[in-house]
């Protein structure tokens, strides 16, 4: 269920981030929201539409049935109560979903109104949407020992609770909200960071575990670009500019303090994330590349076939390092004998193949390319898609392989269209002769 809330808020955070002039989404910083005069920690336990459609230009009014988990004030509502809340949402037209924007057993905190007569009428949000309009939460009770004194420390709880004892798909999610917090706000979470740091500090003490994993899930909620990790921890370079100093990514690497061992640590928390993400955390992992345990943890990766370990090589190779490239080959080469499930890591095989395979590697690949255009289409479709649509001048011969196949892809341009129009891209990037 957290798993899709994570997708959930990506999904959100994606479609708000580009739908354009006509419905203007912004970012709701950390301290705007706290001045909303409810909160309610709630689970999603239905969330609806309206049938009739929304005109060109205007949001669809939405509808979701909330149970209330905690509140402030407490007196409002009841833990256990069930709540109505009307809200507008993007039309289906513009997210290409059916989503409503909250995800069914999903829990989140909402920043609301006042309702005069909560029993009957229906709840509304403070601010409909937005970036940030809603935080992720957790179910379990955040546990420090007396009642929030105001709604700003209530929200930074919750935070906190999710922080300190949160699965990993809950951690991410928040992880995901601190970091557009980060990224798109003026003040990032400078503000708010000591207050914070204190909440996860009382929790979580010295164990320095707990909290490499929250820096771990910080540095994959944030994205690209940010600093590296060697100028977070020592506030130099990019980390010293902008709204870095003082944010709280910034105090938990510093509280967690730097040496070879934290940095196993760190890597081992984001191949776990990896994992569970198909790469996620793979440009972070490529700055531990000459940490020899990280490195090794890699092979070992490798060579049990673990979901993500493919990428992550490509990511690390791709930044320099080479010393995972036989192991990286080797993996490969085992993954695209017996697929998988899972695409991407087939994807990474045979782009690592591609970028880093001698001649013969290479070539043994066009061979299975030319072995499945006839016999197995559906692993022939896998195999062309995976090589193509890069800047490598090996394109070529897959390119000959099916500028000479007349038939058609089972979404409808025939192989030797989609063969001409990658060639003009590969020319047009490279020159003429490529």
């Amino acid at each position: 269920m957290a798993r899709r809330s994570l997708l959930a808020l990506i999904l959100f955070t994606c479609t708000a981030l580009r739908v354009g002039r006509s419905y203007p989404v912004g970012i709701i910083d950390f301290e705007s929201f706290t001045k909303a005069p409810v909160f309610v920690t709630a689970k999603v336990e239905q969330a609806s539409r309206d049938e009739l459609a929304s005109q060109p230009g205007q949001r669809d009014r939405a509808h979701a049935q909330l149970v209330v988990l905690r509140c402030f004030p407490d007196a409002v509502l009841r833990s256990g109560q069930r709540i109505n809340l009307v809200y507008m949402t993007l039309p289906e037209a513009v997210t290409q979903s059916k989503s409503t924007g909250l995800d069914i057993g999903s829990v989140y905190v909402f920043p609301l109104q006042l309702n005069k007569s909560p029993d009957t009428d229906s709840w509304h949000m403070v601010v409909d949407e937005g970036i940030g309009h809603i935080i992720p939460a957790a179910q379990t009770v955040p546990e420090f020992g007396h009642s929030a004194g105001s709604g700003r420390e209530f929200v930074l709880r919750e935070i906190a609770s999710v922080l300190n004892r949160g699965t990993p798909d809950e951690l991410a999610a928040e992880s995901m909200y601190l970091g557009m917090q980060q990224q798109l706000t003026p003040h990032g979470t400078t503000a708010f960071s000591p207050d914070l740091l204190r909440l996860t500090t009382s929790a979580i003490g010295d164990a320095q575990d707990r909290r490499a994993v929250i820096a771990a899930s910080l540095l994959v909620g944030l994205g690209t670009p940010r600093p590296t990790v060697a100028e977070l921890r020592a506030g130099t370079g990019a980390a010293a500019v902008g709204n870095w100093p003082g944010s709280f990514l910034v105090a938990v690497l510093q509280k967690l303090g730097a040496s070879s061992m934290i940095d196993q640590r760190l890597a081992h928390d984001l191949f776990l994330i990896s994992e569970r993400t198909g790469g996620a955390g793979a440009s972070v992992l490529a700055e531990f590349a000459g940490n020899p345990e990280a490195i090794q943890e890699l092979r070992e990766r490798l060579k049990s076939l673990r979901p993500g370990a493919l990428y992550v090589a490509r990511v690390v190779l791709n930044s320099g390092p080479t010393a995972i490239r036989a192991d990286a080959l080797a993996a490969a080469w085992r993954y695209i004998e017996e697929p998988g499930s899972d695409r991407s890591d087939f994807n990474s095989a045979c782009a690592l193949i591609r970028d880093y395979g001698d001649d013969e590697q290479f070539n043994r690949l066009v061979q299975k390319i030319k072995d499945a255009e006839y016999q197995n289409q559906r692993f022939f479709d896998m195999l062309w898609s995976a090589i193509l649509y890069s800047e490598s001048p090996r394109e070529k011969p897959v390119i000959e392989i099916l500028m000479k196949d007349p038939r058609s892809v089972s979404w409808g341009p025939t192989y030797a269209t989609i063969a001409a129009n990658e060639a003009s891209r590969l020319q047009a990037l490279h020159g003429p002769g490529h």
